[in-house]
């Protein structure tokens, strides 16, 4: 890789558009791990698809992190033909550019990463996040034809697999992926975003009544299961219960879900307010973090929630079941379950300020050990064979 004053480099290969609206999970990762790499003087570089839906540049530049974007014609199959012959040319074209390359979702450009890493001699660490490679690829049986099986064949080529949940890390060697090759590690969350000391102190400071608030962050998409939530709430808490619920966040559920809470008479309980870029002031005001999906890989919501010094009550799903143990930080319930959920909420409303400030340290402390930048990039650099 060169002598040690030299810069380190590393290629970040993301299957999916860079940046989007919102900042979905894998792409928020790859911008906050680049900037504390680039802190520690590694460059950085993003390849990804330039895809259809948006005006976007082949070169780029995002918060000081170069973007390449490829260029594909967008006609089906012949387009995915082109996107990974012109990324397998441009590794091997630009192989003396890079020391290192990490892919962010397990599927087909990852493939073609692992393939050509290979026979370059090059580290590949690919990151498996969760619902493509359980539902539709390396990790799922139901669509595994010819180019499934092809795909997972050139991703065993892989250095290391990074599994971001102990439920991706079972089902990777369930399948048959090297057991010395599969790396429990976390998505990692910017502690320093959340001013937990601040909002501790204003906490239990705070004096006269105020509504016990519970706060959902993320899209309003089915597989978040917020009419589960809604059920449950209208069940948990009467009418006249001094009770909060924010809903941070936008998407195709919005006007259905608006429509169940008038339903069950709980406006006066519930505020959607929308996508917001400014999460940690919501959070700041909420006494429990809410995430009743059916399906997460490793929720980056739940890591700012624990940061955030807050109780979960979250479905015991993958990634989740990692970080909130019952009783401890938070409260488990059946993903689906009205029933569950809503016995859940009881027992966040029966126990007092001082039992869930308690809770919300012991949040905050196991995903500071966990998924802190600072830890969670440091096993990034072993991986990557730049760890000084």
């Amino acid at each position: 890789m060169g002598k040690d004053t030299e810069m380190k480099r590393v290629l970040f290969v993301l299957e999916s558009a860079f940046p989007t609206p919102g900042s979905g999970g894998a792409e928020a990762q790859v911008q906050m791990l680049a900037a504390d790499l680039q802190r520690r003087n590694i460059s950085v570089q993003v390849i990804s698809p330039r895809v259809s839906y948006w005006d976007q540049k082949e070169h780029d530049t995002i918060n000081g992190l170069p973007v390449w974007r490829i260029k594909y014609p967008y006609i089906r199959l012949l387009g995915g033909v082109v996107l990974l012959a012109r990324l397998a040319w441009y590794l091997v074209r630009e192989r003396q550019q890079y020391d290192v390359i990490h892919a962010h979702i397990a599927h087909n450009m990852a493939a073609v990463a692992c393939v050509v890493g290979a026979v370059l001699g090059k580290p590949v660490v690919v990151k498996l996040t969760g619902w493509l490679e359980m539902q539709q690829g390396i990790l799922s049986d139901h669509t595994m034809g010819p180019l499934g099986a092809l795909r997972r064949m050139a991703i065993r080529r892989a250095t290391y697999y990074q599994a971001t949940s102990s439920e991706i890390a079972r089902l990777l060697e369930q399948h048959g992926f090297a057991k010395d090759k599969i790396i429990n590690l976390p998505n990692a969350v910017d502690l320093a975003r959340f001013n937990y000391e601040e909002m501790l102190e204003a906490n239990e400071s705070a004096t006269g009544e105020k509504p016990l608030t519970g706060v959902f962050v993320g899209r309003l998409v089915p597989e978040k299961s917020l009419d589960v939530l809604l059920s449950a709430w209208g069940q948990a808490f009467p009418p006249d219960a001094p009770v909060r619920l924010v809903i941070v966040g936008d998407g195709p559920l919005r006007e259905s879900l608006e429509e169940q809470v008038t339903g069950i008479k709980r406006e006066h309980q519930v505020e959607f307010v929308g996508r917001s870029e400014n999460v940690p002031q919501y959070l700041a005001t909420a006494d429990f973090g809410l995430l009743p999906s059916t399906f997460e890989g490793l929720s980056n919501t739940l890591l700012e929630y624990l940061s955030s010094g807050l109780p979960v009550v979250g479905s015991r799903i993958s990634g989740t079941e990692d970080f909130v143990v019952a009783g401890e930080n938070g409260w488990l319930f059946e993903a689906g379950s009205v029933d569950a959920l809503t016995e859940c909420l009881k027992q966040v409303r029966v126990i007092d300020d001082r039992q869930r400030r308690e809770m919300g340290r012991a949040s905050r402390k196991r995903v500071t050990e966990q998924a802190s930048i600072d830890s969670v990039v440091g096993r990034l650099l072993g991986l990557y064979g730049l760890a000084s």
